[in-house]
């Protein structure tokens, strides 16, 4: 089975037993927080442009996508932002 990711903002909450769905976790705030017995989530700070490089990537690699990809922004749908990140995954 494919090791399972998660961005959030935080990963301060989680702890032994999320890890039973959750593989690694991405944070874009960096607070983490052990809880009383010690135990600190595995994750990393990705910091506040981890998701614009990762959609980035998935839409430059589809060749339907990928003129929503400019110099210094990203076109993203409001409504259909899941679809589209399907579609390009």
């Amino acid at each position: 089975m494919p090791q399972r990711h998660y961005l959030n903002r935080f990963t301060r909450h989680f702890r032994q037993w999320t890890q039973k769905y959750i593989d690694v976790a991405h944070a874009t705030t960096p607070l983490t927080t052990a809880s009383t017995d010690g135990f600190k989530y595995p994750g990393n700070y990705v910091g506040q442009y981890g998701t614009y490089e990762a959609v980035s990537h998935i839409y430059k690699s589809n060749p339907h996508m990928s003129h929503l990809v400019k110099e210094n922004s990203l076109y993203v749908s409001n409504r259909y932002f899941a679809a589209d990140l399907e579609k390009g995954i």
